[in-house]
């Protein structure tokens, strides 16, 4: 398929993602998935992939269920050529909301404490 050593753009890793739940997830449980970059443990960069689930498929989804998504998850995008390690999330679309609302909050304080040292 893809060739050895490239970076997947976030729109075909969400893709990607999105196709390897669809096998795993409770049907309609994904409401969307987020891809951005992180690092891992070691520093390297990585996948931080946020599979936004509804509450119903988060009690929903078993132990084996999950494991078997993030395999997949991995296999399908080392096929297409991505070498970054997935590192995979469930979140529910509140939580995302709440976790946007707390970036943006210390965003807002970083700033002001940018303004008044200067």
């Amino acid at each position: 398929m893809g060739g050895a050593g490239k970076l997947l753009d976030f729109v075909t890793i969400e893709k990607i993602a999105a196709k390897a739940a669809e096998t795993q997830v409770a049907n309609p449980g994904l409401e969307r998935v987020v891809a951005k970059p992180t690092t891992d443990s070691e520093g390297r960069d990585a996948l931080r992939i946020t599979l936004v689930l509804r509450p119903e498929a988060v009690e929903a989804l078993s132990g084996d269920a999950a494991l078997d998504l993030l395999v997949t998850l991995q296999n399908d995008l080392q096929s297409e050529g991505e070498e970054r390690l997935a590192i995979v999330e469930y979140a529910t679309e509140t939580e995302m909301k709440e976790e946007e609302e707390d970036t943006l909050e210390g965003e807002r304080q970083d700033a002001e404490l940018e303004g008044d040292e200067g």
